[in-house]
């Protein structure tokens, strides 16, 4: 299992996926005397750690070694380090040491392999810590020496998460294999990302999202998704909104809504015989860092009235400093086409990742709700207070589905019924910031709290007037800008 560094070669607006967009950070974050680093927050299994800014990442899930669950993959620019974290769940040892040794005698037992030692952490040492240990692996891979470094902790009695990271020995490095009286030597790099990991996993709000996803599925079950649709009046007028983090606007969202019938083979779209009738949801949005980088999404949602078929493209860009040595744009497109229980996705980039996917259908749950319906779920499930409905949703960051769960908080008292506000709460996979969302009494999106990200409403000249510069600048850098 040791790790081979890769090569580089009118209605609501809900925002299901709220916290994406403090996950994708514009600039690096640095510390005086320390390097550069990004934020890495994985909603599904609830925890945020400090990855290298500089190194490339790929945050397709994949299958990992020894039947984990490979969650993010990194190389570092030449190709002589990478990085993967992994979460091995049904794990049935009863302590970290247990476990310990348990993945020191696989890893010793794959081939190439020259040395396996462990350090670990014992559960009553720290009252209230979790416990973890290190796992240091040399071995052998053509005429190269590959050290790499595990670092296992506890998300839950049954779920062992683990950072690992490879390196290639410098030919002058001591070659021997480690033993029982060896030391483990931990790189300040890694020890960093150690230090920086903060879990918010709760098995008990693991338990509560199941629940929901449950509630969800039943919900979707007996609901009349034609009928209720049919009823709603959309409002196909654009909608303007500001992007704040921490009290400073960073950049807006646009946002439209559309009933259509779309042809679902583009190749006959002249024909109506294979159109379906549907909602289209069409967003942009733009986000500019201080050193002068942006960012620049699309999205083109389309879920059928009759919830069988899902229309969906993604695109990103990447927009470097002014003064990058390396100013050529970064895109990735992602596009997926679902017809019934079975969703198949294609991505692109214009950026080489060296790792190459077969992308396999993935087999989705009754639970699964296509975006666009997913963005108006508030008219969907009513204004009075209920309990949480969970459903599973595409996640376009690690193309796998995740949880996303919703909850109404009932309306807040108006002299008006135009002044009503209405309130909502969700949450996506395990993350444990929750957002808030408000309506007006007609259920068009006024604001959107999620921790330190706000979304409020705003105009298309307010906008202009903010970013019109900005964003005109920056689209003079890439090609084909929309």
């Amino acid at each position: 299992m040791p790790t081979r560094p890769a090569s580089r070669s009118g209605r609501i607006l809900l925002i299901p996926a709220l916290m994406a967009l403090l996950s994708a950070p514009l600039a690096a974050q640095t510390q005086p005397g320390a390097a550069a680093v990004v934020p890495h927050v994985d909603r599904n299994f609830g925890f945020q750690i400090n990855l290298p800014a500089t190194w490339d990442y790929d945050r397709t899930a994949f299958f990992g070694p020894g039947g984990s669950l490979g969650l993010l993959r990194g190389a570092a620019r030449g190709g002589h380090q990478s990085l993967q974290i992994l979460a091995f769940r049904n794990v049935k040892t009863a302590t970290i040491k247990e476990w310990l040794d348990f993945f020191a005698a696989k890893l010793g037992a794959v081939s190439d392999v020259t040395g396996v030692l462990v350090k670990y952490q014992d559960e009553s040492t720290a009252a209230g810590a979790r416990p973890y240990g290190y796992t240091l692996v040399r071995a052998r891979a053509g005429g190269d020496r590959i050290e790499t470094l595990y670092y296992s902790t506890r998300l839950d009695e049954s779920t062992i998460w683990v950072l690992a990271q490879a390196r290639v020995l410098p030919p002058d490095a001591d070659p021997a294999p480690p033993n029982a009286n060896s030391a483990i030597d931990i790189p300040p790099d890694f020890q960093a990302m150690v230090d920086s990991l903060k879990i918010d996993f709760d098995p008990k709000t693991a338990a509560e999202m199941r629940e929901a996803v449950e509630r969800g599925r039943a919900w979707l079950a007996r609901f009349q998704l034609q009928e209720a649709v049919r009823k709603l009046r959309i409002d196909e007028n654009t909608r303007y909104y500001e992007i704040v983090v921490s009290g400073k606007p960073i950049g807006y969202l646009t946002r439209r809504f559309a009933r259509e019938w779309r042809s679902i083979d583009e190749t006959d779209s002249a024909s109506s015989r294979n159109k379906k009738e549907g909602i289209r949801v069409a967003e942009t949005t733009w986000r500019f860092g201080d050193d002068g980088s942006a960012n620049f999404g699309v999205i083109d949602l389309f879920s059928s009235v009759d919830g069988a078929t899902d229309l969906i493209e993604q695109t990103e860009t990447r927009i470097p400093p002014p003064d990058a040595k390396d100013q050529k744009p970064i895109t990735a497109r992602d596009q997926c086409v679902r017809e019934g229980d079975v969703l198949v996705s294609s991505m692109r980039s214009t950026q080489e990742t060296g790792w190459p996917e077969t992308r396999q259908p993935i087999r989705l749950e009754p639970s699964y709700l296509g975006l666009a319906w997913a963005r108006l779920l508030p008219s969907l499930v009513g204004r009075e207070e209920q309990p949480w409905l969970g459903f599973t949703i595409y996640d376009s960051e690690t193309h796998a589905v995740q949880s996303h769960a919703i909850r109404s908080l009932g309306e807040s008292a108006g002299s008006q019924p135009a002044d009503r506000t209405c309130r909502y709460e969700t949450r996506d996979g395990l993350v444990g910031v929750s957002a808030r969302v408000f309506t007006d009494a007609r259920g068009h999106l006024q604001r959107a709290e999620a921790g330190e990200l706000i979304i409020r409403l705003s105009s298309e000249n307010q906008i202009e007037s903010q970013f019109g510069a900005k964003r005109d600048a920056a689209k003079k850098r890439i090609p084909a800008a929309k």
